[in-house]
């Protein structure tokens, strides 16, 4: 219903555009005064202007388009969230692949500067390939099985909700092939 008015809306206001231009035309014709034709250039350079200004803003103002493509890769804690000592201990100690193969591995660095790995698989929603979950045996305390995705202009991030550490954000930083 909305979206008829606003169609309704823009008719009106081309016709209007229009009957003023040919009104003006007309009297340049006439007169051969070229103020009626700076009428009509702005009579269409306002409208004109306003769309630009509207698209512009559409364009930055829209989220990435994440597909499954884009999802698998390696993924770091981002600390500018929460800056600090803990949220640096978090970036060198957790990271996680998503690989094409829909498996999902865990990156643990231990104490000894080795790292464990958890393995778990992944399960792609079929309407939205950006939601999926993973199935991890046995479970561990940073893998949330629903992660949950905040798309960004340039860009995406996973928050994983912990009952450990609270939210973990991690955000891609490559891609595996």
């Amino acid at each position: 219903m909305l979206a008829g008015l606003w169609l309704l809306l823009f008719v009106l206001i081309t016709l209007i555009l229009i009957y003023k231009s040919v009104l003006s035309l007309l009297d340049y014709f006439n007169s051969r005064d070229l103020l009626h034709l700076k009428k009509v250039i702005l009579i269409w350079l306002v409208p004109l202007m306003f769309m630009s200004v509207l698209l512009s803003l559409s364009w930055v103002l829209s989220l990435k388009k994440v597909n499954k493509d884009n999802i698998i890769g390696h993924y770091e804690v981002d600390d500018r969230f929460y800056p600090g000592s803990h949220a640096a201990w978090q970036k060198n100690t957790y990271r996680f692949e998503v690989r094409s193969g829909n498996q999902f591995i865990l990156y643990v660095r231990l104490a000894d500067n080795l790292e464990k790995e958890y393995k778990g698989d992944i399960t792609w929603a079929n309407e939205a390939t950006e939601k999926w979950s993973i199935s991890m045996v046995p479970p561990h305390h940073v893998v949330d099985p629903h992660p949950v995705l905040y798309r960004e202009r340039f860009g995406f991030y996973y928050v994983f909700r912990t009952k450990k550490f609270g939210n973990m954000f991690f955000r891609k930083t490559t891609r595996i092939i």
